[in-house]
């Protein structure tokens, strides 16, 4: 007959009830999107791979549309699983709505991928951890920013409440 680990080892059981974080793994996304655009700063490794002054081998090539759906595709179901945990239905209606709003890019994917350059993002205004309330959450996918030990949270120009961690 099996016994309890906690029994077998002799230490208390945990009932601390620490809430589970609904971050997703976005590491398929990322590496898909890596794939279909080199220039992408993915992560350090990828950096050191191929540095960024050496120039793509075919810098007139586009993604191919299929894969490009793909990538939303799969952007899409991060952002329906995000909103099968919502915290709130105010939470959940803007992920449905990101999801509805990526459908069009998946019918219709473009031929570029656009974004911000990591120089924008680096130039972002960061938000000291003091100046987080207790209750400040993502308003994208509702994780709270103090949730993280070390939040990464930023602040964009256009408002002052227009706040997002760069590492969620």
């Amino acid at each position: 007959m099996a016994t309890q680990y906690e029994v077998e080892h002799n230490i208390k059981p945990t009932t601390s009830t620490t809430r589970r974080r609904r971050q997703v793994d976005m590491s398929t996304f990322t590496a898909h999107l890596h794939t279909l655009d080199p220039e992408t700063p993915s992560t350090a490794s990828t950096t050191q791979q191929r540095p960024p002054h050496e120039p793509h081998n075919n810098p007139h090539a586009v993604p191919n549309p299929a894969d490009t759906a793909a990538l939303f595709r799969l952007l899409q179901d991060q952002m329906g699983t995000l909103a099968t945990t919502a915290p709130t239905e105010s939470n959940r209606a803007f992920l449905q709505s990101l999801v509805e709003a990526l459908e069009l890019d998946v019918a219709h994917p473009p031929r570029q991928l656009e974004g911000v350059t990591q120089e924008f993002l680096d130039g972002l205004d960061r938000v000291p951890r003091r100046a987080l309330k207790d209750d400040d959450a993502c308003p994208i996918c509702a994780e709270r920013f103090l949730d993280d030990p070390y939040p990464l949270v930023v602040e964009l120009p256009c408002h002052g409440s227009h706040r997002f961690d760069l590492e969620i």
